[in-house]
């Protein structure tokens, strides 16, 4: 939740809006807590708005976070393929701030997009380089979900945790009776895992289990 206002704030922004879900009731509160760590950082939350992912414009929005002074949009559950556009023609260009799963094949299509930011849990799906070779080919062969989806920040996050579990593999039981110990005792023997660089020098502590 912190990482979108901090990336704002990183960019050089110094006021901030949302656009936030009308679909889902508890979408206010998650803008209300995200307004109060921009305020922390020293950043001014100057619009919010609810937007239905079914409504067939986006005129007013747009126009009210161009009139607010919004330098940075959060974005959270809305269509960023259709609303980025509609504020471009609005002449409302603000630095958008995306959650990393947003970041899909169609949202990179979207013309006039503009300058996005997005915080990422797993690698970039778009990169085609020797590190990402083994991913994209089992992708390519053994992937059965939405075309669209093949390569997304969806299957780039579980092939980071195909990675992990592949590394505590090697410190389970051969007999093949695994308990939720035997994982545990896996992860603690993972150290500064990278992988070639798709993972953040990954490392499990025993004290308190959480990822360091």
């Amino acid at each position: 939740m912190t990482s979108q206002p901090l990336m704002a704030l990183n960019a050089g922004a110094t006021s901030i809006g949302s656009y936030y879900t009308a679909d889902v009731a508890s979408a206010v509160e998650a803008v209300e807590a995200k307004n109060g760590i921009a305020a922390s950082l020293g950043l001014e939350a100057v619009f919010d708005a609810a937007i239905s992912s079914s409504q067939p414009d986006f005129t007013a929005p747009c126009l009210a976070g161009k009139d607010a002074g919004a330098e940075a949009m959060m974005l959270s559950g809305v269509p960023v393929e259709r609303i980025t556009p509609s504020c471009a023609q609005q002449g409302f260009t603000p630095l958008w701030i995306l959650p990393g799963e947003n970041v899909t094949a169609e949202v990179l299509r979207t013309r006039e997009l503009g300058d996005v930011l997005a915080p990422q849990m797993a690698f970039p799906f778009f990169v085609e380089d020797a590190a990402t070779e083994d991913y994209r080919t089992a992708m390519e062969t053994d992937y059965r979900g939405p075309e669209e989806e093949m390569f997304s920040p969806l299957t780039s996050s579980a092939w980071m945790t195909g990675l992990v579990y592949e590394e505590v593999a090697n410190a389970l039981p051969e007999d093949g009776t695994v308990t939720s110990d035997d994982m545990f005792a896996g992860l603690y023997q993972v150290k500064d895992l990278s992988h070639d660089g798709l993972l953040a020098g990954i490392s499990y502590a025993k004290n308190d289990k959480e990822r360091t």
